[in-house]
């Protein structure tokens, strides 16, 4: 393996029951599983469309053009020009620094910092987003005290992740706060902000509510590009 490459790559368990990661087909999801693990050994996301189609084909695919199209299709894959770049590498695969880097290590590190803030007993059970799971939470109604000091967003946080602090009290967990980047990033702050207030007033759940703004901004594009039909 070159010097510059990595050891692994991250894959966050919140992808497990996100809706885009639900809707690639078993196929697809080995193929982007496939580019992702060969960008970590030069630890580069980019490859020329010749280059991931290559990779794909040695690892026994067929029809490997037409799967890296569908990844981009998909929007697991970004194409620029003749060259496709694994979507959100630099935010999802963040440079490994030591120990405290590691995802479990700072996950502990936060459900800690909560518990110590909002006075929960020792062994008290986590939801998926790094908030603690009570009697008095049943239904996701609990509302803590908004994070200060480690906890706090830095000035440049995303205005979606701000408005999550807003209505819930506290920020969510690393991969909560990935997934609305992600999404504001892709669909701009005032979509990305008119998502999240939509679906809260329909359902306060924070558990699904990432996963439906999602859905919901994709069916908008969706409905966009129809409307403005080829180009």
């Amino acid at each position: 393996m070159p010097s510059s490459g990595r050891e692994y790559v991250r894959l966050y368990a919140a992808l497990a029951t996100h809706p885009k990661w639900g809707r690639l087909p078993l196929l697809l999801r080995g193929a982007w599983t496939s580019l992702l693990v060969y960008a970590a050994t030069r630890n580069d996301p980019t490859f020329t469309h010749e280059q991931a189609v290559w990779l794909l084909k040695r690892d026994g695919a067929k029809s490997a053009a037409r799967l890296v199209d569908a990844l981009v299709d998909a929007g697991w894959l970004d194409r620029d020009g003749e060259a496709v770049a694994l979507h959100g590498w630099a935010e999802h695969q963040p440079v490994y620094r030591g120990p405290s880097d590691n995802p479990e290590y700072k996950r502990q590190q936060e459900r800690a910092r909560y518990q110590r803030k909002a006075g929960a007993p020792s062994g008290t059970s986590w939801d998926g987003l790094g908030a603690p799971v009570t009697e008095e939470r049943r239904g996701e109604e609990m509302r803590g005290p908004p994070p200060t000091g480690a906890d706090a967003p830095s000035h440049e946080e995303a205005a979606v992740v701000l408005r999550y602090q807003e209505r819930y009290g506290r920020l969510p967990a690393e991969p909560g706060r990935i997934w609305l980047r992600s999404l504001e990033q892709d669909a701009g702050p005032d979509r990305a902000l008119a998502a999240f207030d939509g679906e809260h007033d329909k359902d306060s759940n924070p558990r699904t509510l990432i996963g439906r703004m999602r859905d919901g901004l994709e069916e908008g594009s969706r409905r966009r590009t129809h409307d403005r039909g080829p180009t």
